[in-house]
């Protein structure tokens, strides 16, 4: 186990999971607050049914919830391949941030090398797998778009956790339609095209949202859907 600081919160709101679900995923989010305060009042109090296992602060301080044997109600109606009760297969960690109604602040340096660290810890203890780190966004498409397209994503794969794709060649020449790709990679099949398209652009072309330019599927875009399905298929 890396070395962490946590304070310890005891939320009333879980549950156990069901069946003999286990942790099998991340779910990474934005809480949408002004502060940390905010959030927390909020995971504390029963009226709100709301919580994570993990909160991450701006200054890289590390608040734990749940117990991770627990399910905590951070994903709300999601879904990941097929997979409909989210809160039970995930471990959901919120990030401090403002989110879009507070202008999506950019996500410090310490709180991303604490929200690293943290997540090295889970996915050891868990065994879970690169392509498993996910964001609110992935599992509530159309619903969510946090932790939104200023998140660091490629930096956290290049630092152990997650998966960035590099297509090659063949990913430019694989005949596999851009709908059936994403279906295959786990999304959910009740969403449009448009919309799907837009929200792995959020997390993987996040230079088409500064540019306004969401929901054109370029050469690109079909590359690095198939470039994850070369991993996930690896």
């Amino acid at each position: 186990m890396l070395h962490m600081d946590i304070i310890k919160k005891k939320s009333p709101n879980f549950n156990d999971r069901v069946g003999d679900a286990k942790p099998d995923y991340i779910v990474l989010h934005y809480t949408g607050t002004k502060d940390a305060q905010e959030a927390c009042e909020a995971y504390m109090d029963s009226s709100v049914a709301l919580s994570p296992h993990y909160m991450v602060d701006v200054d890289g301080t590390i608040t734990q919830f749940v117990d991770e044997d627990k399910r905590a109600w951070h994903a709300g109606k999601s879904s990941w391949g097929g997979c409909e009760d989210m809160n039970s297969a995930s471990i959901g960690i919120e990030i401090v941030n403002g989110g879009h109604a507070h202008g999506l602040p950019e996500y410090p340096a310490d709180q991303i090398e604490a929200l690293i660290t943290l997540c090295k810890d889970v996915i050891a203890r868990h065994d879970i797998p690169p392509l498993n780190i996910l964001g609110h966004s992935d599992i509530s498409t159309g619903r969510k778009v946090d932790p939104g397209e200023n998140f660091p994503w490629e930096y956290l794969a290049d630092n152990g956790v997650g998966f960035w794709p590099h297509p090659d060649e063949d990913d430019y020449k694989a005949n596999i339609g851009v709908r059936s790709g994403l279906l295959g990679l786990g999304y959910s099949s009740q969403c449009e095209d448009v919309v799907l398209i837009r929200e792995f652009q959020r997390r993987y072309q996040p230079e088409i949202f500064h540019k306004n330019a969401t929901n054109v599927v370029c050469e690109y875009t079909h590359a690095l859907v198939n470039a994850l399905l070369r991993e996930k298929h690896r």
